[in-house]
């Protein structure tokens, strides 16, 4: 498959991944923009309310006061949505070094935590970065791996 096809595939999914985690858009545009319109008037408290920058404070959560389908459905929900991104992306680049690949899909994991923030559809929990990062990771690592090593 050619690069350009590939890219296409990658940009697809990353498009997708983005109305799903970041804009959790179900179809409803006039629910959408009166979802924000409502943040807006809450804007300080709802950023205040939002945001968690210590790291695992939200992972201790899940696994001592969360019941476990909440902390289950959490942990899926950061983890297998980016292992196809971290497999897309060291598809589309091969040849590429490791380090540039995370590094890449590490802004990428932060670029929407901080969309989910300032679009008022999510929060930017630092927790959902580091498990969106070790999906990629896992994914790149397995990709080198098997697909590398042959």
């Amino acid at each position: 498959m050619t690069n350009r096809k590939k890219s296409i595939v990658l940009a697809g999914y990353v498009v997708c991944l983005l109305i799903v985690v970041v804009l959790k858009f179900h179809g409803d545009a006039m629910a959408f923009r009166l979802h924000i319109q409502q943040n807006l008037d809450y804007y300080h408290t709802y950023h205040e309310l939002s945001c968690n920058f210590i790291p695992f404070r939200t992972l201790s959560l899940y696994l001592t006061d969360l019941p476990n389908t909440i902390a289950l459905r959490n942990l899926l929900g950061n983890i297998l949505p980016w292992i196809p991104l971290g497999l897309l992306t060291r598809w589309r680049f091969p040849t590429a070094k490791r380090a540039h690949v995370l590094g890449g899909l590490a802004l990428f994991c932060l670029s929407t935590e901080l969309l989910q923030l300032v679009t008022f559809t999510g929060s930017f929990d630092v927790d959902d970065w580091i498990l969106n990062m070790l999906a990629c990771l896992a994914a790149v690592m397995i990709w080198d791996r098997v697909c590398v090593e042959r």
